[in-house]
This record gives structure tokens, sequence and C-alpha cells, in this order.
């Protein structure tokens, strides 16, 4: 996914690039020019990506997209949708014909994120994927989003399942030294909040993320959403308070959890092809003393860590979410 994102931003790049051509001609005529220049720069980013935009215009706070889709991956596998009805680029105007353009802000309003995770898989490139340790060539003070939408969907084994997150903000410094910092607020379900602050120098390598998670409130009912067609299993309660940080480097990943729930209830429908996700939740069933809360406990109680190394062919968000569960697991027991 964050291939797909640097491919997005590699539009945007591109059109600060012509800006003057645009100002010089008129946008009604170098709308085409551009949104050809646009997709073709895609293309060469990523063999299955995509890009079209409705229209292009001047806006009194700089350059604005109505109407952006860009789509990437394969269907069945995985394959992303970007959906954006506004996207307004305010570039430093004086520094356009420079060597690094800058850029103050990408603001991107309600945009839509469809990410489905299919069981099909693109076979495997070889070669250098390249990007390591390089920047790009133009520098960005901020990606704003606003009232932004992430759909997950997950088609495994005849299964489908559907994860939303909704009411998000954000705000990214991708230029920022010496990483990339990036402030995530959103909700799932209709109460409750979820909010991330991700650190990366995003072009060094090996790979190196730090996360850090911070939920209140959480309806864990809006959690079986997903789990229950995915899994078979159905959860009850609320998170009354939840914190949790990672640090991954190359294939290492440090993970520590502190929850706090109420009302807690679990429910585990057998399933004909049970998968992991639901032998994860059985063997939690199987242990848990059915505790209805925790917040009598002490925080050493609530609280839990974990090292675990990256498995072959495991996706970085993948390996994420099994440190989080991993450190979880002892702290419901």
């Amino acid at each position: 996914m964050k291939m797909y994102g640097r491919v997005l931003l590699a539009g945007i790049f591109i059109l600060i690039a012509i800006a003057g051509v645009v100002l010089a001609v008129g946008m009604h005529m170098a709308g085409p020019v551009i949104e050809k220049k646009l997709r073709q720069a895609v293309r060469d980013g990523c063999a299955t990506c995509d890009l079209k935009m409705e229209s292009l215009g001047l806006s009194p706070w700089g350059v604005e997209i109505s109407g952006l889709t860009l789509t990437a991956g394969k269907e069945g596998g995985q394959h992303l949708t970007v959906k954006v009805p506004s996207l307004v680029v305010r570039p430093s105007w004086a520094t356009l014909m420079d060597e690094r353009p800058r850029i103050r802000t990408v603001t991107l309003t309600e945009p839509e994120f469809i990410f489905a995770d299919g069981d099909a898989r693109a076979p495997a490139k070889r070669g250098d994927p390249g990007g390591a340790n390089e920047k790009p060539a133009v520098d960005i003070d901020a990606i704003i989003l606003l009232r932004a939408k992430f759909t997950y969907v997950r088609d495994h084994k005849n299964t489908h399942a559907v994860l939303v997150i909704h009411a998000i903000n954000a705000d990214v410094h991708p230029s920022r030294e010496p990483a990339l910092q990036a402030h995530v607020e959103g909700r799932i379900g209709e109460k409750g909040s979820v909010t991330v602050d991700v650190t990366s120098p995003v072009f060094k390598r090996p790979l190196e993320i730090d996360t850090d998670f911070v939920l209140k409130d959480q309806s864990l009912e809006a959690l079986s959403e997903f789990f229950k067609p995915n899994a078979g299993v159905e959860l009850k309660g609320t998170l009354t308070g939840g914190r949790a940080s990672t640090k991954l480097r190359d294939r290492h990943l440090s993970a520590a959890v502190w929850v706090e729930f109420k009302d807690f209830d679990l429910k585990v429908n057998p399933m004909y092809d049970r998968n992991d996700v639901q032998a994860f939740f059985t063997n939690l069933g199987a242990n848990l003393a059915m505790q209805k809360k925790n917040t009598q406990d002490s925080d050493k109680e609530k609280m839990n860590s974990v090292e675990i190394d990256r498995e072959k062919d495991e996706s970085v968000v993948s390996f994420i979410l099994r440190g989080l569960k991993q450190a979880a697991i002892p702290v419901t027991l």
C-alpha cells in the first residue's frame, strides 16, 4: 500500500512541475494534456495502476483536481481504489523552477480508500525493488486528509468480511527531518476513537517504522462486524482504554500493549474451514477465565510486551498486527 501512495504523490509532483503551462494556456486546454502525463507517470511507476480525473483548475489556494480516481493491484488479490472528490495542491510558487520545488500543502477532502485483500497473489517480482534511501524530487510540507474513509475488505476461503474506519482526519509531514511523521484520528463504529501516530524514515533501508496507538471507548461489537463473517467470532463489551506501541527494525518487531476493558464476552461459532484468526480467538476463549472486566487490575497486569521476527512473505501490516495480537493475549487471560 505504501507503494500505491508513492505513485499518487508522483502524479502530484508532475502536476506541480507543469503548473506554469497551465497558467500560460488556460485550464480548459491544458487539462487533457496534464491528465495524459499524469496517467503515463502513474503507469510508469506501477504496471497495475491507472488514474482518472474529471477536471483540473485553479483555486484561490492553488491547483485543484476534482473527481480523481486511482486504482492499483490485482482483482481477486490485493487491490486498492482511491476516490478523491477534491484534491488541492498549494505550491510555493517562487520555488516551482528550483531544482527541488516545494509544496506547502496537499489537501484531500472526503477521500475514500478501499483496500481489497483476496487470496489471489501476484507473481513475485525479481531484482532490486528500488527506492532505497532515495528522496522525492519535491519537498512537501504537509498532506492533509479531511473526513476520510478507509474500507478493508477481506475475501478468504469463501468468506467475505468488511472493516470500516471513518471520520478520519490526518496530518502527514513527509519531508520533515529526520523522518516522516503522521497523526491520524478516526472511529470504528458509532462511538469511541482511535488515534495513531507514525514515525518512519520512509526512504531508508532496512525499513524502520514506529507506531503508537491510543483507543478510547471502543465498542467490541463494531469489530465483530469484521471478525464474525471472517472467523466466526462475536465480541461484546467495551475497550474503555488502550495503548499500544510497536518498533519495527528490518525483520524484527517489538510490541507493547496496555488494555482496559469492561462487559467483555466472547462467542466462537464453528466454521467449516477454521483459519488462523478463528484459531487465535478459540484458544483465547479456551484459556480465558471469562472475566467481565479488568478495570480493578493493576497497570502491570494490564500490560504486556513481545519480541517477534517477520515470517517469509509476511506483509508489514500483518507483521505489526501479529505483534500487537501476541502482546494482547496475556492481558486478557
